[in-house]
């Protein structure tokens, strides 16, 4: 079964993204294969006790309401609606199929091959990266993006977004299977090449989760908590550095002429959740890629319709900003996907009580989801689907364990 998994997301990563790059959207299947699965086993779904009943409920309402902000506010026909309510069940219905269709797995049983394909594949997407610095165009086309003057590598990938998505998961799958041991050559050799091919994306947002989540991977190894006023100390260190990062990323996105698409959008997103209260305009109106086909009206209403980056002919920040998306589209019903957020995070510190490796392998991806939403739509992405998958896995191992503990008392 574990096999099946990784094959799986080896073609969801790799081979899908490879045919997508060449012979176009076509082969973008899984995600409509995992949005299938979901309604075939919606009435399982809603009765497991994969999160609390209030964490179902919260993410209902937040569905809901985008479906009905959308139909009132009368800006986007209703298939544009339609497509954009799907692309906000991905996430979840990965979660739900992940939990519920691998529950019963023990998953202890395949570490040691987890993490060997793990590390194989990221040996060979950086073995692909460093032919992509050495010879340039000749391997794959490097001219969709720049950043700090320095031309940011892709592979087959659509954008370089996508392919540290890719990587941030694969990484994810080798913390599962390891220790994080900074003495272990295998580890360090992972690590070098994982901060190797963020950087050559250029997405440094990558690296400050990367940094923080090793970090904390330090502070539980070496027993922070024991360390008396030393504690402090580098609980301020990380706290500080971890501000930091954040402010820098803030400033880059929202206070950068280069960048002044998001912001605008982020000022229109809180005075549509005043103008359009309680629902937003709803899904596939503002901030999503419903919202070009065809154009939303909303732009226009709110000016971004001259802003670079939301000109219709010009749309490179349309779909960049998942803060503003979630505003503007839900109006204050946000909140209920917030709460959601909040319950999953405790479902995953749960894993801390059962082992340590699931429990990082699954904070990564929520850390790197939840963080790099302010530049891009991470949770309705194509990498969202293989990482609800991976966090379902993980969560579904508690299942596993509290039946243990069951027969044990």
């Amino acid at each position: 079964m574990s096999r099946f998994i990784l094959k799986y997301a080896i073609y969801l990563l790799l081979v899908q993204y490879a045919l997508m790059y060449y012979l176009g959207s076509y082969f973008n299947v899984f995600d409509k294969i995992v949005l299938l699965l979901g309604f075939a086993i919606l009435p399982q779904i809603v009765s497991s006790k994969f999160l609390p009943k209030l964490a179902k409920v919260s993410f209902a309402i937040f569905f809901v309401s985008g479906v009905l902000g959308g139909v009132f506010s009368h800006f986007q026909p209703l298939k544009s609606i339609f497509q954009d309510s799907l692309l906000h069940l991905k996430f979840f219905f990965s979660l739900s199929i992940g939990y519920y269709c691998f529950r019963r797995i023990d998953f202890r049983r395949f570490d040691r091959y987890n993490k060997s394909a793990a590390k194989l594949i990221i040996i060979v997407l950086a073995i692909l990266t460093l032919l992509n610095h050495v010879f340039g165009d000749y391997v794959f086309d490097l001219a969709v993006d720049t950043r700090f003057g320095f031309r940011c590598i892709r592979l087959f990938f659509w954008h370089p977004t996508f392919y540290v998505g890719a990587v941030m998961f694969w990484f994810s799958v080798y913390v599962s299977s390891t220790d994080m041991s900074m003495r272990k050559m295998g580890n360090l050799l992972c690590l070098f090449l994982v901060f190797f091919m963020i950087l050559s994306a250029g997405r440094y947002k990558g690296l400050g989760v990367l940094f923080i989540f090793l970090y904390f991977c330090f502070a539980d190894a070496y027993k922070i908590k024991h360390m008396g006023a030393l504690k402090y100390a580098n609980i301020l260190l990380g706290g500080v550095v971890g501000l930091y990062l954040v402010l820098d990323q803030l400033l880059f996105y929202y206070g950068s002429n280069s960048e002044v698409g998001r912001a605008a959008a982020l000022i229109a997103s809180f005075r549509i959740v005043a103008d359009y209260f309680p629902f937003g305009t709803g899904f596939g109106t503002f901030c999503s890629s419903a919202a070009l086909s065809p154009y939303s009206p909303v732009y226009q209403k709110y000016g971004l319709d001259h802003v670079y980056g939301f000109m219709e002919k010009e749309p490179a920040f349309t779909a960049d900003n998942y803060v503003a998306t979630l505003l503007g589209q839900n109006g204050v019903c946000v909140i209920f996907f917030v709460v959601f957020l909040c319950y999953l995070f405790k479902k995953i510190y749960e894993l801390k009580k059962i082992n340590v490796h699931y429990f990082r392998s699954a904070l990564l991806l929520f850390m790197y989801l939840c963080f790099c939403s302010i530049g891009e739509c991470t949770f309705v992405a194509v990498y969202s689907v293989p990482m609800g998958l991976w966090i379902g896995f993980m969560i579904s191992q508690l299942s596993k364990w509290n039946t243990i503990d069951r027969r044990a008392s």
